[in-house]
């Protein structure tokens, strides 16, 4: 699994995935490109989408860890090489915008790691300039 996170939208994260994707696609590997908004979409994050749909606009780490868990058991028995990830781990900034402290943070990534063995996890972080980031981010989605 390759998980790409970024400092801030408009890093290049979603262009760092399809190249990722690609790469292996390209030597007959079998790739699974999760891209950020397929958390709505995805069979195994169906849980995550009910429960931010139910109302409280949040979702419980454990739904969160859950999902991953089913998300790699899924793509494992479907004979996957590698899962290219865009945002979608480890959840963290999520977390903070709902409301959970540290020690929280802390246990998600320890339950995270529990939840993707057996897959090798690379974690890749984009970083640029926010205020640059940011300005490629409204250029490409519009200033809302």
């Amino acid at each position: 699994m390759i998980s790409v996170i970024g400092s801030s939208p408009g890093v290049g994260k979603s262009t760092l995935c399809r190249a990722l994707a690609d790469w292996p696609a390209g030597l007959g590997a079998s790739i699974d490109h999760f891209e950020e908004a397929d958390i709505l979409a995805r069979p195994a994050f169906r849980p995550v989408a009910e429960e931010f749909a139910g109302g409280a606009g949040a979702v419980r780490p454990e739904t969160l860890v859950e999902c991953t868990r089913a998300y790699v058991d899924e793509s494992l028995a479907a004979g996957r090489d590698c899962l290219v990830t865009d945002a979608l781990l480890p959840f963290v900034p999520s977390l903070v915008a709902w409301g959970h402290d540290e020690s929280t943070l802390v246990q998600v990534m320890k339950d995270l790691t529990g939840a993707m063995e057996p897959a090798d996890v690379t974690v890749v972080y984009v970083h640029d300039d926010p205020a640059t980031a940011l300005r490629r981010a409204v250029e490409r989605e519009g200033a809302d």
